[in-house]
């Protein structure tokens, strides 16, 4: 193993470095998900910072299983890891602490179950990290209280403390959008069909990648069918290296869409030998019937001849 340290320099000069977390973090039972990403093993020397980032496998949840959204109180909650252990045993205990106000039923139900495992999403700027891996779902901490106040000037609510334990940081997401669509359960009926398939090789330099939906679609934001333009504002063709890791430019495109089809038609044509991806975004995309999103993956990668 010999994992390449780099320079660490001021991130945040000329620029804010506002603390603290989003008013709404996302949670499911660990039960709920099929799989959970993970960290990279460092013994397969990945970038140092790649380190902490969920980018072996992905988090997705079994059929008809969604993500519940846990209201906080702004300044009230945090998501904080302090080193335990010794020389040679070092690791981290991670807590996610919220504030939620009222004696709210659903929330004084959560007290009736502490032992429950749970898989959180928490959002910070522009960040996102999870709460909760494969081997420590999050639990509920004996701390915090739960309370009318003493006086009328008193925050009456829930004050709940959620744990897990990590080598490092909890692992940061790369693909938000993936985990705000989980908000959303899936259609078990509604998949796309990428031309190019997904590992094609090959492919014509020419090519105008398509996605067919298997019924209608509607636009998540408008609830209504997508225009070309709103297709641009959710699709991504994007080039990447020659290993596939590193995206090396977003390719400009215009798209057409015809009943359940959409076409990719890009502006120039592909460069050869190369690794292309068409995404989209899954979190915009629901059916027209069951409001509901798409099943199985939103994305095509494919090499060219």
């Amino acid at each position: 193993m010999s994992i390449e340290y780099k320079s660490l320099t001021n991130p945040v000069a000329q620029k804010g470095n506002m603390g603290g977390i989003r008013q709404e973090v996302f949670f499911a039972r660990r039960e709920d998900f099929a799989t959970l990403a993970s960290k990279p093993d460092p013994a397969t020397n990945p970038d140092l910072a790649d380190l902490n980032k969920l980018i072996v496998g992905s988090d997705t949840l079994k059929p008809g299983k969604k993500l519940f959204s846990f209201y906080n109180t702004r300044e009230k909650g945090g998501l904080i890891a302090e080193r335990q252990g010794e020389a040679d045993a070092v690791s981290h205990k991670i807590t996610l602490k919220i504030f939620t106000p009222g004696l709210q039923p659903e929330v004084l139900g959560m007290l009736n179950i502490p032992n429950d495992e749970l898989i959180f999403f928490v959002m910070t700027g522009t960040q996102m990290f999870r709460l909760g891996n494969e081997d420590y779902a999050a639990k509920l901490e004996p701390s915090g209280s739960t309370g009318t106040g003493e006086t009328t000037a008193s925050a009456k609510g829930s004050e709940l403390t959620f744990a897990a334990y990590e080598v490092g940081f909890a692992g940061e997401v790369t693909d938000i959008d993936a985990i705000k669509a989980m908000l959303v359960a899936e259609d078990a009926a509604l998949t796309a069909a990428f031309v190019p398939a997904h590992g094609a090789t090959g492919v014509v330099v020419s090519t105008s990648p398509t996605i067919t939906f298997s019924k209608a679609v509607i636009n998540a934001d408008t609830m209504v069918a997508f225009t070309a333009l709103q297709i641009e504002d959710t699709v991504t063709l994007t080039k990447y290296d020659v290993n596939g890791d590193v995206l090396v430019a977003d390719v400009p495109f215009v798209a057409s869409v015809v009943g359940n089809v959409w076409t990719i038609n890009p502006t120039v044509d592909f460069a050869a030998t190369s690794i292309y991806q068409v995404k989209f975004n899954n979190s915009k995309v629901i059916a027209g019937d069951s409001n509901l999103r798409v099943s199985g993956s939103n994305l095509s990668r494919f090499i060219t001849a």
